[in-house]
């Protein structure tokens, strides 16, 4: 018996101290151990589990499924291997981590690790060394626990995986509910789970629906309903800053609150409301001094694009919301009022220099309303000539192209126009780039093949790049073609590679295109004959076989009603 695995011995296995929570691999249910057990009964322990001696007896390290196996089959006694007891953690960790048992869930490794470093007083670089990890695998796992337990308990089960929780991190910042919320959707579906990593945005859009329907709805009159509000402590997710402003409705008011908005809104807008208000629509735009507070308090949560033109922002926190549509309609009615103020003072001006004398208990709406008449007047007669202006232009303009199509373009010219066509259809089609250049092109991954410690080769490991990543080096790709062929076969092969190539060598969270794995949207037709045509010659032989079975089924031509 080699000296490293400690002293065997045959045990009682009632003798053993046994503490579920200390368990890398986590809770042990009877129907995963169902087949341990009936192998234990016929053949009984053949691997001895490991423990440490310690002050209350012999504790149990490594075999938890084993020896939970023995006392489901009423096995008395088992093999054990018994060691010193000081490093009684960093046993646990090695005995499960070789190879990543499948058993084992990212968070259960996790966890181990820190009650190591803990113990032994290890940084992540010291720690990774001595269980023969990366540092960027340790460090990515120990990430994890700076999540809210709860969080990470939904984690344990295996989904969503590692590559989600910056995400649910960034949401447990602004609100820890929300957090679980996303966490429990993203474990109970492939979609979500790809989107809280690609678009997190829409998952917590989703989620804003879905909160909404399960408060369900309050009939305030026959025929008439509202969204319920919300109880005290319940979970809110409010989107805000948009260019639509925050829809009251979501904020889910009460009648009272809600009509007293509604005539203010009303008011302001100077126009006249529905008295049951059917088919009324609330909103209240929020500006940057109001997000400046919403983000002080630390219930603001943004996502910019990738150009940052648009940023989704979402509240957690509906009384602070409302405590700055307070504040956003108190500053528009005082400017309101100011702005009556000075157009009456305007209006008495304009009539005294028309020698016209208006005494100062004329009626100041009266006033008002007749400037206002005069400059709705003046309003229209300017939006009619604007009107006459944009049509004749326009088709002026098109006279002048229709005339220039007999002339030739210049090759410069042809081929300006065919990088913008191309920068469009990239820009168009989302998904172009990350489906076609990103997986048939070597030197757009890595790949990486480590030595095991037996001296023979791992498998090899393939980094894509993100979507957004491809998408951005398409582009880099098309600018910089120096001629029209050159401009061709970069967008020309990256639609072959979007149609024929494949998402199946990636896991179903790396998709873009989740089961369907290829780019059929907008591929019909003229468009589908041009690929094809693009792609005779170069497909491998077993592609040719969809490439006849596309000509086969044939091109049918769109139809356009006019």
């Amino acid at each position: 018996m080699p000296a490293e695995m400690g002293e065997l011995r045959i045990v009682k296995v009632e003798e053993i101290l046994v503490d579920p929570a200390r368990n890398p691999r986590g809770e042990i249910t009877k129907e995963e151990i169902a087949e341990l057990v009936a192998s234990v009964r016929e053949n009984g322990v053949t691997q001895p589990v490991l423990c440490t001696d310690g002050e209350e007896g012999l504790e149990l390290v490594a075999g938890y499924r084993r020896v939970a196996a023995c006392r489901e089959a009423k096995v008395a006694e088992i093999p054990v291997y018994v060691r010193d007891s000081e490093r009684r953690d960093t046993y646990a960790l090695t005995e499960n981590l070789p190879g990543l048992r499948k058993d084992m869930s990212p968070i259960a490794e996790a966890r181990a690790m820190k009650r190591i470093a803990t113990a032994s007083g290890l940084n992540q670089k010291m720690l990774a060394k001595r269980l023969g990890k990366s540092p960027g695998f340790v460090a990515e796992r120990l990430r994890m626990l700076r999540l809210p337990e709860a969080v990470q308990n939904v984690l344990a089960c295996g989904r969503p995986g590692i590559s989600a929780v910056p995400q649910l991190e960034k949401i447990a910042k602004v609100s820890e509910a929300a957090a679980i919320r996303v966490a429990q959707l993203a474990a109970s579906d492939e979609e979500i789970e790809r989107l809280l990593r690609t678009n997190p945005e829409r998952v917590l859009s989703r989620l804003e629906r879905l909160l909404a329907e399960e408060r369900g709805t309050v009939e305030v009159e026959e025929g008439r309903s509202l969204p319920r509000p919300p109880a005290e402590g319940e979970l809110v997710v409010l989107e805000v800053g948009g260019y639509q402003g925050v829809d009251l409705d979501e904020l889910a008011l009460s009648e009272e609150r809600r009509e007293e908005f509604a005539t203010r809104i009303a008011a302001l807008e100077e126009r006249e409301r529905d008295p049951h208000g059917h088919g009324e629509e609330l909103s209240v735009e929020l500006g940057e001094n109001d997000l400046d507070a919403l983000r002080a308090l630390g219930v603001l949560l943004e996502y910019e694009d990738e150009d940052r033109y648009f940023a989704s922002r979402f509240c957690f926190d509906s009384v602070a919301v409302l405590d700055r549509i307070e504040l956003v309609l108190g500053e528009a009615e005082a400017a309101a009022e100011a702005h009556r103020e000075a157009q009456l003072k305007e209006a008495r001006s304009e009539a005294k220099a028309g020698g016209k004398e208006l005494s100062e208990d004329a009626d100041p709406a009266k006033i008002l309303a007749e400037k206002k008449k005069e400059e709705r007047a003046d309003e229209l007669k300017e939006d009619r000539e604007k009107r006459a202006t944009a049509r004749r232009l326009n088709l002026e303009l098109g006279r002048r192209l229709l005339k220039r199509r007999a002339r030739k373009r210049t090759e410069k010219r042809r081929r300006e126009l065919t990088r913008a066509l191309a920068l469009l259809a990239v820009s168009a089609e989302e998904h172009l780039a990350g489906l076609g250049p990103r997986l048939i092109y070597e030197t757009w991954q890595e790949a990486e093949q480590k030595r095991l410690k037996s001296g023979k080769l791992g498998a090899e490991k393939i980094t894509y790049l993100e979507p957004r990543e491809a998408r951005e080096r398409l582009r880099a790709e098309i600018v910089a073609a120096k001629s029209l062929d050159d401009i061709l076969d970069v967008i020309g092969d990256a639609l072959i590679g979007a149609v024929y190539g494949s998402e199946e060598e990636l896991a179903m969270s790396r998709r873009v295109c989740g089961y369907v794995g290829r780019l059929h949207h907008g591929t019909s037709g003229p468009v589908r004959r041009a690929i094809d045509e693009e792609a005779k010659g170069v497909l491998p032989p077993e592609l040719c076989e969809e490439l006849a079975r596309s000509r086969e089924r044939g091109y049918e031509e769109p139809t356009f009603v006019g």
